[in-house]
């Protein structure tokens, strides 16, 4: 095995654009950090806390809450890298991490903003599900080969799973192959993110369906028709072949022939 004596690294790092990529890189590092613990935290702090609440926060109490949910979303970052091995590929990891909130929570950005049907109790079955299908399968992954592979075997389901596993996946050969296999969980973190997206978006419409008692109004909320509050006329235009790709781009007849 080939390593790097000390002192030719040392050399290496006292080149001025070495040292210099260096502390980009660690500049990187950061800013995408705290990138990632704002929009976390931000994003719990007002879809998740606030609304629970009766009563709003003062200022000063909003800041404090922020600041605590931060802090909170640090020290699980923190420790969710430092306990959690690498299983994956960096892409497909990547793909791992998002499935927590993007699987549950796909859906309730689409039909919450563009469906009449969509309710608060879909919304919650699909972000709690694509969370816990996220981490149960997370976990599955991270102690498929110490515990989840030999409790299988214990319990004599290797070959009915993967036959289970086989057949599932047969259709989308050689797309997606489900072997069993001793050392590593067959569904990767890539068809985790598709499974769970597919679930909670079956979930999210039956559930709304279920219990939703009249159509949301969407022409209020969007401020289209009689809601109309920006006072401005809006010229429309018939799709033709030559008005296309004015529309397409936006282009309206308020505008000159100096300004197309």
């Amino acid at each position: 095995m080939n390593t790097v004596h000390p002192r030719a690294l040392s050399s290496l790092l006292r080149s001025p654009p070495v040292r210099r990529l260096c502390l980009l890189l660690v500049l990187a590092m950061i800013s995408t950090d705290d990138t990632r613990i704002f929009s976390s935290a931000l994003t719990i702090a007002q879809d998740v806390v606030l609304p629970l609440r009766k009563t709003p926060f003062t200022p000063e109490r909003h800041i404090r809450m922020l600041q605590l949910v931060s802090v909170g979303v640090g020290v699980f970052f923190f420790f969710g890298s430092f306990f959690m091995a690498q299983l994956d590929y960096i892409q497909l990891f990547v793909a791992l991490m998002t499935t927590m909130w993007l699987g549950g929570c796909g859906p309730v950005m689409i039909f919450g903003l563009y469906s009449r049907f969509g309710t608060t109790a879909g919304a919650w079955v699909s972000l709690v599900t694509g969370m816990v299908m996220a981490v149960g399968g997370m976990v599955v992954q991270r102690n498929w080969a110490d515990h989840v592979y030999p409790w299988l075997e214990d319990n004599n389901l290797v070959a009915a799973v993967g036959n289970i596993l086989s057949t599932v996946s047969s259709p989308l050969n050689p797309y997606v192959i489900w072997t069993m296999n001793p050392v590593k969980c067959p569904v990767n973190s890539y068809e985790l993110y598709m499974i769970t997206m597919l679930t909670t978006l079956v979930l999210y419409c039956a559930v709304s369906w279920l219990t939703c008692k009249e159509p949301f109004n969407l022409d209020r909320m969007l401020h289209r028709g009689i809601y109309d509050l920006d006072g401005t006329k809006k010229i429309k235009t018939a799709w033709t072949f030559r008005t296309v790709f004015s529309k397409l781009i936006g282009i309206t007849p308020e505008y000159s022939s100096g300004d197309k």
